[in-house]
C-alpha cells in the first residue's frame, strides 16, 4: 500500500465513524455553513447531482478537519484522541501526522509529474514551494495556469492532498495582491468582523462560492 492509499483509508476510517454519529452536530454544524458561506446554488429551483456533490465535499471537509465539535476539538483531533472500534495503530498514526501538519492554501501550478502523480506547487499566500502527490491534479490537463486551492498534509515526508475539494482559479496566481480569495477583505472588519476567526478555508467557500462572494459572480473558480 503506497502512501496515498494509506492516507486515503485513514481518512475514510475517520469520516465513517462520524457519519455514523452524524445526527450529534450535524443539523447545526448545517446551520453554521450555510448562513457564513450562503452557497449562491442554494438560491436555484434545482441542483443538478455535481453540485449536490460538490456542496457535500465542501461541507464534509470543513466539518471534519476545521469545526470545533467537541470542547474545541475538531472531529479528526477528537477521533485521534478517543480512538473506537478496532482503528488500527497505522491508521491513528496517519491521522496523527495529518492533524499536525494539514492546511488549505491558494498554490500556483508548476511542473506536473504526470507518471509519478505528483506536482509542483507554490503557495501564493507565503511564496513556499511544495511537491504534492495528487494524481487527480495531475490528470485535469486544462488546470495548468492559474491557480489551485485544496487542502494538504505531510505524512511520511510526503506531501498530498487530503480533502476532497479543488477549487481552479484561471486567474493569474498574483491577480489579487494580499487581498484574494479566502483573506480578510477591508469591508469585513466593519460589516463582518467575525470573519477573522472564520479560517482560511470557510473564508474561501464563501468567496467563491457564496452568494454574495466577493468572486462568485465573476466565475473564475472551477469546482472539482
Amino acid at each position: 500500500m503506497d502512501v496515498g492509499e494509506r492516507v486515503d483509508r485513514a481518512v475514510t476510517v475517520m469520516a465513517e465513524h462520524w457519519i455514523g454519529r452524524k445526527w450529534e452536530f450535524l443539523a447545526q454544524a448545517n446551520e453554521e455553513f450555510s448562513a457564513f458561506v450562503d452557497p449562491a446554488a442554494y438560491y436555484r429551483d434545482c441542483l443538478s447531482d455535481r453540485e449536490a456533490a460538490f456542496l457535500s465535499a465542501c461541507f464534509t471537509e470543513w466539518v471534519l478537519f476545521d469545526r470545533p465539535l467537541f470542547r474545541g476539538a475538531t472531529p479528526l483531533r477528537a477521533f485521534i484522541e478517543h480512538p473506537v472500534g478496532d482503528v488500527s495503530e497505522d491508521d491513528l498514526d496517519c491521522l496523527r501526522q495529518i492533524e499536525r501538519t494539514h492546511f488549505v492554501t491558494r498554490f500556483a501550478i508548476g511542473r506536473k509529474h504526470a507518471d509519478a502523480g505528483t506536482v509542483e506547487v507554490r503557495d501564493v499566500r507565503t511564496g513556499l514551494r511544495y511537491l504534492v502527490l495528487d494524481p487527480h491534479l495531475c490528470g485535469v490537463d486544462r488546470w495548468r495556469d492559474g491557480s489551485i486551492s485544496m487542502r494538504v498534509a505531510c505524512v511520511d515526508d510526503v506531501w498530498q492532498t487530503v480533502g476532497r475539494v479543488h477549487l481552479y482559479d484561471r486567474a493569474p496566481p498574483g491577480a489579487y495582491g494580499q487581498d484574494g480569495p479566502g483573506e480578510v477583505h477591508p469591508e469585513d472588519l466593519v460589516l463582518r468582523p467575525e470573519v477573522a476567526s472564520a479560517g482560511f478555508y470557510l473564508r474561501l467557500l464563501r468567496d467563491v462560492i457564496g452568494f454574495e462572494g466577493r468572486y462568485q459572480q465573476s466565475s473564475v473558480f472551477v469546482g472539482s
